[in-house]
């Protein structure tokens, strides 16, 4: 099952997209909240996958969960 939460605002800056692609953050590059973390913690810790989507409009979250 997907889950496609879109957003027609700014596009998501570079830096929150690499820290949660990369898992990790730095002194020098992390996000500006913990939301977005929280969300790709829950959806892995359940066998999920979480990426994120540049789109025409803005920016696309994509939950993807496992078929039970």
């Amino acid at each position: 099952m997907e889950l496609r939460v879109s957003d027609d605002g700014d596009p998501m800056p570079d830096v929150e997209r690499r820290a949660l692609s990369a898992g990790t953050e730095t002194p020098l590059e992390h996000t500006q909240g913990i939301e977005l973390w929280l969300v790709r913690w829950a959806v892995e810790g359940v066998g999920g996958r979480f990426r994120v989507e540049d789109t025409e409009t803005g920016t696309t979250v994509v939950l993807t969960f496992p078929r039970r």
